[in-house]
């Protein structure tokens, strides 16, 4: 689903008047990808190989670059760049740049366990003068409980939990939520949430109409 959502996003955000204005968009949706949190934390089986094979495959059919709609792959950003000759958009990267444009200081981070211990978002917001605060141990749990729930299937929990949890960071000085895991914006809504969402997923479809544009 977080490959639809970002299929759906680039074409909302495309200033087309016609079906025939529209990019020509390939997709591999592979579910063969192990799964990245497990890879980083536990040592499972790493999702590299599978990855490059989904952007070898989409570089042959004539892309002229990739989107990865994975928050936490980007933790293997440079090892997939390495492996193809076109761009690799980086979603971390951007989102931290928009959040820089904003005027943002401080921003609270709702993530995988993967990206938050890997520090992907922390490092990216530094590099662009902002402070990112992620969420206690205990409250983590309780977010990757709604991730793993909805790639599941599964219905999900009443979403108070979530919100309890930005109004802590809102408390600690955060003055908007990334939702850093691509599965978030299909839960939360603006609607549930005391400070302003960042969708990293509508970031990156952005960036690639304009690159593509």
């Amino acid at each position: 689903m977080a490959t639809v959502d970002l299929f759906k996003k680039i074409v909302e955000q495309t200033p087309a008047s016609s079906d025939r204005e529209h990019l020509h968009i390939l997709i591999d949706n592979n579910p063969s990808i192990p799964d990245r949190t497990e890879s980083i934390l536990s040592g499972g089986p790493r999702p590299v190989n599978e990855i490059l094979k989904s952007a070898t495959m989409l570089e042959k059919m004539g892309a002229d670059f990739v989107v990865m709609p994975c928050n936490t792959a980007h933790y293997y950003y440079d090892q997939i760049q390495a492996g193809i000759q076109i761009p690799l958009l980086n979603m971390i990267q951007i989102t931290a740049e928009a959040c820089k444009e904003s005027g943002l200081k401080t921003v609270g981070l709702l993530s995988t366990t993967g990206t938050v211990k890997t520090n992907l978002y922390q490092n990216a917001f530094h590099q662009v003068g902002l402070t990112c605060l992620s969420p206690t141990e205990a409250d983590q749990e309780t977010v990757m409980r709604y991730i793993y729930a909805y790639k599941a299937g599964e219905p999900i929990p009443e979403i108070r939990p979530l919100r309890v949890i930005v109004e802590q960071l809102q408390l600690y000085g955060a003055e908007c939520i990334v939702l850093g895991c691509t599965e978030l914006p299909l839960i939360l809504t603006q609607k549930d949430s005391a400070l302003p969402l960042l969708d990293p997923t509508l970031q990156l479809a952005n960036a690639a109409v304009q690159l593509a544009m």
